[in-house]
């Protein structure tokens, strides 16, 4: 009996030494998450933290027991890959010769009060997808005519993906790294993405020469 009470006092005793190691070392879950986006940067994709709100959210994720409003979220992860648009160059000015020295000097007056239009302000918006489907940020929704181009596109990311958007020069999916997601599911996340920005450097290019 002297014998037991001395084993149970020795595992007690590892159990304080060596329990807060082994509550740091990672979970399964923290293991596949690390390989997820360790294969995001090897290939070239941004990865931070990046909550998003959350569509279709039950009543009590809206409203605490108290009555206060809240915005539910989404503890999403953005996998970003970096734009590389290249600003429309403006179609070729056709020359008229002027006809005297007058008609010259009012034409270069002319093109001085009237600068080449430069190329469209890097824009920021996002869709949002919820359980109706992919629906545009009220706070920053795309133009319409764009997010029309890029719905057949969004069907290509994972199906945990909450968000689509463009912030700066980066483009972004805002995703919830769900299991079986793997390395390869990255792969395919990062095709996906560069389809989208594809769209869009087409749109802000036809734009562009439409204005």
């Amino acid at each position: 009996m002297e014998n037991l009470w001395v084993w149970l006092v020795v595992l007690a005793v590892l159990a304080v030494a060596f329990g807060p190691i082994f509550h740091l070392m990672p979970s399964r879950k923290d293991r596949r998450l690390a390989i997820l986006r360790a294969a995001a940067r090897r290939q070239g994709l941004s990865v931070e933290l990046r909550p998003v709100p959350k569509l279709g959210a039950d009543m009590p994720e809206r409203v605490t027991a108290g009555g206060r409003i809240r915005t539910p979220m989404h503890p999403s992860v953005r996998y970003a890959l970096p734009l590389a648009l290249e600003p429309p160059k403006p179609p070729p000015a056709e020359v008229d010769f002027p006809a005297s020295e007058a008609d010259a000097a009012a034409a270069q007056g002319d093109a001085a009060a009237q600068p080449f239009q430069q190329a469209p302000a890097t824009q920021s918006w996002r869709l949002l997808h919820g359980p109706a489907g992919w629906t545009a940020d009220a706070d920053v929704p795309p133009p319409s005519a764009l997010a029309t181009q890029l719905l057949p596109l969004l069907d290509r990311l994972p199906d945990d993906a909450v968000a689509v958007d463009r912030q700066g020069r980066s483009l972004g999916c805002c995703w919830l790294e769900r299991f079986p997601a793997q390395a390869g599911t990255v792969t395919e996340l990062k095709a996906a993405l560069t389809e989208v920005a594809k769209a869009v450097a087409a749109w802000e290019a036809e734009a562009f020469n439409r204005s």
